[in-house]
């Protein structure tokens, strides 16, 4: 018997399955996706790997033998073996990669065997005294280990090392004197049959719930219902651990007879391996958690539901780039499942996607939020009237107000603010990427505008070129400038900045949520931090400064992600007496004014006319290549041999490859990051992934000598 085996291995050169022989001892004991150690290259090297395929073909090559077994509790079941498989030809990711995601950690470096050693006294020692016959009176712990024997029938062996503190050599020696009887079972875990739902009977149809809470969770309790009485498995998951906790919180005690479980990345081996047992003996039907939670060794999943979709904490930042409705969707087929993607303001691609299918939307125009009013000054009107300032004459009267009514104010700026983008305070006209659609952000350096995303770069000017007016500038507004602001204009307010910087932890947000609420602060300036918490319960003046600075960003789904920010500020507000006001030069912009209205199905249909015109998802996809490393020259070096690479690999196809540019707003450790941006179209996917796999193979020894690194997403959102 031979076995087909996945190398843990951080090396693309071994990218493949290996043949090992099976010993006869092993035989009846190895099954398809267990983890096995195997000797690889000369010497004595063990890796780890697992077992993808089982065969009887004799190969017409010399082959080493699997060395050891480990617990059934490490291995990988037939799904998941299709799942990485699966990955593999998705993100173009290695073996080693698509494993390393599926399981935990601790169990890639788990060495449990696989066995289980059990010992029992031979038919000729039946009583005490037969005992005392057979040791001498000195050798007090082994006399001590065959009384728990005869006492206990058959045991395993740690349990008679622990109970009579013998050790395994002193235990060697009793079988090797036939006093014990040592027998190997091997340590399955059953899963219970007939719990297989007919697949023909089930709807598969996908869901898209558009609600705000409570009626969000009331429509989950309804479908998980339905998946209960069919005693059928649910998986939710959320963007991050605090939601994830939230619902189980919510949940877990109405449905405490599914056994539900909170799946996070902090738990202990002993938790985690309890929990894989748990899920595979079908004892727990419900699962809590993150991303990472997609990957647990599921029986019979019927109802899977992707908890706030758009969120970015559903998007892995680590090779392979997956995101949980990628995955969920695999599910949904693998487990002839019901899929229910949740969002108040789903993702474009999300929506065009379920809008193909026989979807069922719920909540599609349903309200959101209790705002009192929302509106929108026009910020070019301020400027020709003589107000130069960050706040318009109505913000200016509404934060004094507010002041005096014990109403509090909460400004909103722009999570990226690092990024300065370049428009005319008189027209609002933005300089755009002609490729990417992306504004063009300053550089002082060389007194430049370039794209955030390609290698398109023009020289500054200080004339607008639309209507030749000299207030066309880089402009960009930090929290430090907006407090020292208000602290001039509003003379003995409380203000309060929370980011990510200086409010680190969940509770450190709280608190300051509480002394916000109690009336200890005035004013806040924050980025969307506190909205995603809905901790706000006093009536507030939600003010974003300069939505310009949202919208024309790095990232072609600025538009959406600001059309997101206003729903969810909505949904936050708890007070019917808040209200939102929004500063901007461009109020005509379409975001801004179908966010105004509220409208979610005007937005998406001119968003989509808007990106179908520049060749952007989801009409077409995108691949965004990383290249970053500590030297800048090595990098920029193989950035720009990377580029001519794939540029000449997709010549003459349907495949456009922009770049490389700076970015270092990237998150890696290393100094010095580029990028290189590839647009192609569905129908050239099989290709374009067969052009990057050649493009990496000829690439790799140079990225090596050159200590120079390459991380790729093959379909960024």
């Amino acid at each position: 018997m031979y076995a087909e085996i996945a190398l843990i291995r951080n090396d693309k050169d071994t990218d493949k399955l290996y043949t090992y022989g099976i010993p006869e001892c092993y035989e009846y004991d190895l099954n398809k996706g267990d983890k096995v150690s195997v000797s690889f290259g000369r010497g004595s090297n063990r890796l780890m790997g697992f077992v993808f395929n089982i065969h009887k073909c004799v190969p017409d090559f010399k082959t080493k033998e699997i060395i050891e077994i480990f617990s059934p509790v490490y291995s990988l079941n037939e799904k998941q073996i299709n799942l990485c498989n699966w990955m593999r030809k998705k993100y173009a990711c290695t073996y080693a990669q698509a494993i390393k995601t599926i399981l935990p950690q601790d169990f890639i470096r788990g060495t449990k065997p696989a066995c289980n050693t059990i010992l029992e006294l031979p038919g000729s020692i039946s009583s005490a005294e037969s005992i005392d016959s057979k040791i001498r009176p000195n050798a007090t712990i082994q006399k001590k280990a065959l009384m728990y024997l005869l006492e206990n029938g058959s045991v395993e062996e740690a349990s008679l090392m622990e109970a009579a503190g013998i050790t395994r050599a002193s235990i060697d020696k009793l079988v090797g004197k036939e006093l014990i009887v040592s027998k190997r079972t091997h340590c399955s875990i059953k899963s219970p049959t007939g719990i297989e739902a007919n697949a023909d009977n089930r709807i598969s149809d996908n869901i898209l719930c558009m609600l705000d809470s409570p009626e969000r969770e009331a429509c989950y309790l309804h479908y998980i219902d339905q998946a209960a009485k069919r005693m059928e498995s649910v998986l939710v998951v959320s963007n991050e651990i605090a939601e994830a906790e939230k619902l189980f919180k919510n949940f877990s005690k109405k449905y405490e007879r599914l056994n539900p479980v909170l799946y996070s990345g902090n738990l202990t081996i002993s938790a985690l391996e309890s929990m894989q047992k748990s899920i595979l003996s079908n004892n727990t039907k419900m699962v809590f958690g993150t991303r990472n939670s997609v990957f647990l060794p599921y029986k019979k999943l019927g109802l899977i539901i992707v908890d706030r979709e758009s969120e970015y904490g559903h998007k892995s930042d680590s090779m392979p780039k997956f995101h949980t409705s990628e995955i969920a969707e695999f599910l949904k087929h693998s487990h002839s499942a019901r899929l229910m993607y949740s969002d108040i303001s789903p993702s474009i691609g999300n929506y065009f996607k379920n809008s193909n299918r026989n979807t069922l939307f719920i909540g599609k125009n349903a309200e959101i939020g209790n705002l009192n009013g929302i509106s929108c000054i026009d910020m070019k009107k301020e400027l020709k009237s003589g107000n130069r300032t960050m706040f318009s004459t109505n913000l200016e009267n509404k934060i004094a107000t507010c002041r005096r009514s014990g109403k509090g104010t909460i400004i909103l700026l722009n999570q990226k603010g690092h990024s300065t983008s370049v428009a005319c305070r008189s027209c609002g006209y933005v300089m755009k990427c002609p490729s990417c659609g992306l504004s063009l952000s300053y550089y002082s350096g060389d007194e430049s505008l370039r794209c955030p995303h390609c290698s398109y770069q023009i020289p500054t000017d200080t004339v607008c070129p639309s209507c030749g007016s000299n207030y066309y500038k880089y402009f960009g507004i930090g929290p430090e400038k907006v407090r020292e602001e208000i602290e001039k204009r509003f003379s003995g307010s409380n203000v309060l900045l929370i980011n990510s910087e200086k409010t680190k932890t969940y509770k450190e947000l709280q608190k300051s949520a509480r002394d916000f609420n109690s009336g200890k602060h005035d004013i806040i300036i924050t980025t969307e931090l506190i909205i995603k918490k809905n901790l706000i319960e006093r009536p507030v003046l939600f003010a974003i400064l300069n939505a310009d600075m949202f919208l024309y960003g790095q990232d072609y789904n600025a538009n959406e992600r600001f059309f997101s920010l206003i729903r969810k500020i909505r949904s936050s507000i708890s007070n019917v007496d808040s209200e939102l006001l929004i500063q901007s030069y461009d109020p005509s912009q379409m975001a801004i004014r179908h966010a105004v209205n509220n409208d979610y199905g005007e937005f998406y249909k001119e968003e989509l006319v808007y990106r179908n015109t520049l060749k952007l998802p989801p009409f077409y996809r995108m691949a965004v290549f990383h290249i970053f490393g500590d030297e800048e020259k090595n990098v920029l070096e193989s950035a720009k041999g990377y580029a001519e690479c794939l540029k000449k690999a997709v010549e003459g196809s349907n495949i456009k490859i922009l770049g490389p540019s700076k970015n270092n707003g990237l998150k890696y450790k290393s100094k010095f990051k580029y990028q290189l941006v590839a647009k192609y179209a569905p129908v050239d996917i099989k290709e374009f992934m067969g052009i990057i796999k050649y493009v990496n193979d000829n690439k790799r020894q140079a990225f090596r000598k050159l200590s120079v690194k390459l991380s790729y997403d093959i379909d960024s959102r």
